[in-house]
């Protein structure tokens, strides 16, 4: 573009004649990055801009003049050096770069990570929520029948009662061996309840 072809402008004049001059706006802005009061942003005037670099290069006063639209400088070695800064600079700024964008990229993902952690979690506790009341609803509707089928035990077998018939019927039997008499002599037979009165002769028998 234009800077590099005032840059070429420059080196050629400073290779060829120890006093060089260039616009002074090229200047600032070709080098401004060098220093920190003028980088990123520059507020005041360019001219200003250009003693400030001048002032942060260390640039002695006889060394350089700053015309009204054109910086003079008398020696070419501080060009050369002013590249060299210049170009370490531009590494500087290209690690920088690198590593804000790293941040950005991490940060980015951290936030959709966390997006979605929370959708996941806020689905999650809504299947838990739903699992929860299907289990108290079956809770619920498990013990309303067993009520109902005790209510209804010494009726007809009927889809209420006949799960709490068959309840009672396997703890009788499973409790029966701990209650039988410990010895022939003894006559008594443990009792049974009201729903069994007919098997309990017959266990009787089979004992």
């Amino acid at each position: 573009g234009s800077h590099c072809r005032q840059h070429c402008f420059l080196a050629r004049r400073v290779s060829i004649s120890p006093p060089s001059c260039c616009c002074f706006c090229f200047l600032f802005v070709r080098y401004k990055c060098v220093c920190p009061a003028t980088w990123p942003d520059w507020s005041g005037h360019v001219r200003d801009g250009v003693v400030e670099l001048a002032r942060h290069l260390a640039w002695e006063q006889d060394s350089f003049r700053i015309g009204k639209t054109k910086v003079f400088i008398r020696h070419p070695s501080m060009l050369f050096k002013l590249e060299e800064v210049l170009e370490a600079r531009k590494q500087e700024l290209a690690t920088q770069i690198q590593a804000l964008y790293k941040m950005h990229r991490a940060k980015t993902n951290f936030l959709r990570m966390r997006v979605a952690v929370t959708m996941l979690a806020s689905h999650w506790r809504r299947v838990c929520a739903q699992r929860e009341k299907e289990r108290r609803k079956k809770a619920t509707v498990s013990i309303r029948r067993f009520i109902k089928g005790f209510m209804t035990r010494m009726g007809a077998a009927n889809e209420y009662n006949t799960k709490f018939q068959r309840y009672v019927r396997y703890r009788w039997i499973s409790d029966l061996p701990k209650q039988l008499p410990k010895t022939v002599l003894v006559k008594e037979w443990p009792p049974c309840p009201p729903l069994l009165k007919n098997v309990s002769p017959i266990a009787v028998r089979i004992a």
